[in-house]
């Protein structure tokens, strides 16, 4: 990692502490079931503050512009401590879980967008797709630990208030930890807008530089993401995996995550981004299906999904940012990054009150619903690139013609 400059390492440390971190969020249910909640109540929960932090996002995208990725990513993690502080004042279900659900949405939406942004910025043109995955190790790395750590700490399935402030007091002291190296990073160098300060200009940008089928990759991914990261924990309490656990899931999707995007971050350019996304969106289907052989006899299986949506994840995340940035301009790359998470945001919006209802019934109707969701999606993407190629190969062909049919009538006339 120190090949990419001081400034790199010291994002990607930051990056690694901020999901130690963040990783108690997908023990968030178990928070929500502790206060008297059931799966229905953590998906309207859930996917409610999801759309308020939704309408956030055009904003955040003149934020990074404005401010710069480093002070947006600072405002972000500062924004996350506190909503964890105020956890602990909590309860019961109610408006201030709701608005504190909110708030921590949106600072890991104000991380993420800005963390990568920032690593965008100060990457050069040639080496953005390996940056922006070399980045995502940390964020692999702190999969491999924060879960393991929660897990320890919550215990059982009976549990106790002092457990959960552990857990919230916990994310504060290594928040401390990122946010100081964030401000240990320098600002990465930018074009500054003058223009007065509106979400009319990100939408703008985004119609100008729509960048096509990726848009709704992000969107499935997004559904994908639900999965492990906000409705496993209730799964494992509800099948009696405990044998097993979420940590070692996480251990083993972060394992291989991390060892298939370091021993593998050239694919994406060797076998090209567009075929890479169709792929790992496909795997990543296949890998939710391996739920449904799962039971508390053999709760082992557990790592069969973990393994192969761990693979598919390394190799998607950022080769779908990176095709969906690509054709926006330097001074305007803060409206990619955003559009993208923006999609997983709706993502989240849409499917999380949709998968609590399905888990109410059976979790297997979860797992088929995702899994048909990724299928779909890759066939579309499949699809447009197809059709693109296509039209593009015509109008070469029409362009040739009508230049070698203009050249024969230019040429003078031998009488």
């Amino acid at each position: 990692m120190t090949r990419f400059g001081r400034d790199f390492f010291l994002a990607f440390c930051a990056q690694f502490w901020f999901t130690i971190a963040a990783t108690l969020w997908a023990q968030y249910s178990r928070w929500i079931n502790f206060l008297g909640g059931d799966d229905s109540d953590v998906g309207w929960i859930m996917g409610g503050a999801t759309g308020l932090a939704l309408v956030c996002r055009p904003w955040l995208a003149e934020t990074i512009n404005r401010l710069g990725a480093k002070r947006t990513w600072l405002i972000g993690m500062l924004l996350l401590g506190a909503t964890a502080v105020g956890n602990l004042a909590l309860d019961r279900l109610g408006a201030p879980l709701f608005l504190l659900q909110t708030a921590s949405t949106v600072a890991m939406a104000v991380i993420y967008a800005a963390g990568i942004t920032y690593v965008a910025e100060i990457a050069p043109s040639e080496n953005r797709t390996e940056m922006i995955g070399a980045f995502g190790v940390a964020g692999f790395a702190g999969v491999l630990i924060g879960p393991s750590l929660t897990d320890f700490v919550l215990g059982g399935p009976e549990r106790a208030r002092h457990q959960f402030v552990t857990m919230f007091v916990g994310a504060v002291v290594v928040l401390a930890v990122a946010i100081f190296l964030v401000s240990r990073v320098r600002e990465a160098p930018r074009k500054p807008r003058d223009n007065p300060f509106g979400v009319n200009h990100f939408f703008r940008d985004i119609r100008r530089f729509w960048p096509g089928a990726i848009v709704w990759v992000n969107f499935v991914f997004g559904v994908c993401m639900v999965v492990p990261f906000r409705f496993l924990s209730r799964y494992v309490d509800a099948a009696h995996l405990e044998s097993v656990g979420l940590g070692a899931f996480f251990i083993v999707y972060a394992g291989v995550g991390i060892v298939v995007r370091l021993g593998m971050r050239d694919w994406p350019e060797r076998w090209g981004l567009p075929v890479t996304v169709f792929c790992a969106l496909v795997g990543y289907g296949a890998g939710l299906c391996t739920f449904l052989f799962v039971d508390s006899s053999r709760a082992w299986l557990m790592l069969i999904p973990a393994t192969i949506c761990g693979a598919c994840h390394a190799v998607m995340f950022h080769s779908m940012i990176a095709i969906t940035i690509a054709p926006f301009p330097a001074d305007k790359r803060g409206d990619g990054t955003v559009l993208a998470l923006m999609m997983q945001d709706l993502a989240h919006l849409v499917s999380m009150p949709i998968l609590g209802r399905l888990a109410d019934f059976n979790f297997r109707y979860l797992f088929i619903a995702t899994a048909a969701a990724c299928f779909i999606c890759a066939s579309y993407f499949a699809w447009s690139k197809l059709s693109a190629r296509k039209r593009r190969l015509i109008d070469a062909q029409e362009r040739e013609a009508f230049e070698s049919s203009d050249g024969v009538e230019s040429m003078p006339s031998p009488n």
